[in-house]
């Protein structure tokens, strides 16, 4: 751009009164819209700024030695050397928020295929990051073009939800096959609470401890230990506690294994008299 008009600079001159930091600030701003390129009218992604603003100089609107047309992160950058000058200008403030939330806005972002990223992120359950990695925009603006459209945001949560292909599958697995947490998430290369979390989201119950240990039983599953589990806490008198720090196996496996083994299980009392027993004998 070629030098501007005396004028803008007599007028600048006059508002910083003397004061050297406002004058060496303007002179910062004039020579920014200096060094900005000419850009041709109705170019995407520009502006008109008014290098004397509207709001002071509302004669000098419709100037065209006043008007320049600048991309909107220069539009940005010239907003702020001019709030730079004077900090406590309340018009300059509201012009400087004005381009810094259009330099941030997405509505620059016009993509080719705007349902084609609404399906990537609602169906295909995409993320932020990988949208923008496709598009070559980063995570933040595909987060504000999909607000502006009204799709609403995942959570975290959400986000991590573990959403398989086949649902149904999963859920016969599950209730009619009898497969517990564990075996479905091998299957699936996920884990088992993510499998729980899917079946709540479903509104499919789960389990309990017991419940499941009664179909691990009724299918013929017992751990090869079992006889000597079963001999220590009847014969041996082990506790529940140094049973599953023997076997490491949970204290409510433990319990339920004797139970399913028609073992009836020591009352804390019982438990308690046995422990002062044993010390008893170890002290003597």
């Amino acid at each position: 751009m070629s030098k501007l008009d005396k004028r803008i600079w007599k007028e600048l001159k006059c508002r910083a009164d003397g004061d050297r930091r406002s004058i060496s600030m303007w002179r910062a701003y004039l020579r920014f819209l200096e060094a900005c390129p000419s850009i041709p009218e109705h170019t995407p992604g520009t502006a008109v700024h008014h290098i004397l603003w509207r709001a002071n100089y509302p004669k000098f609107v419709k100037s065209h030695w006043n008007l320049i047309r600048l991309t909107h992160e220069d539009h940005t950058a010239a907003a702020a050397l001019a709030l730079a000058a004077e900090p406590d200008n309340g018009s300059l403030r509201t012009g400087f928020d004005a381009t810094y939330k259009m330099s941030g806005s997405t509505l620059r972002w016009k993509p080719n295929n705007p349902k084609e990223i609404a399906r990537l992120y609602c169906e295909k359950r995409w993320t932020q990051e990988r949208i923008g990695e496709k598009y070559g925009v980063s995570d933040v603006t595909i987060g504000k073009f999909l607000r502006l459209n009204g799709i609403p945001i995942r959570t975290q949560g959400e986000s991590l939800q573990w959403r398989p292909k086949t649902p149904a599958e999963i859920i016969r697995l599950y209730q009619e096959k009898k497969w517990d947490l564990k075996r479905i998430g091998t299957k699936y290369g996920t884990s088992h609470t993510r499998v729980s979390a899917f079946l709540r989201r479903n509104n499919v119950p789960i389990r309990t401890r017991g419940e499941a240990i009664a179909i691990w039983w009724k299918n013929g599953w017992a751990p090869k230990n079992l006889k000597e589990i079963v001999c220590l806490y009847e014969k041996e008198k082990w506790s529940l506690l140094k049973l599953s720090k023997r076997f490491r196996i949970p204290i409510w496996t433990i319990r339920t294994l004797l139970r399913h083994s028609n073992i009836s299980i020591r009352t804390n009392r019982e438990a308690q008299a046995l422990r002062w027993t044993s010390l008893r004998i170890a002290g003597s």
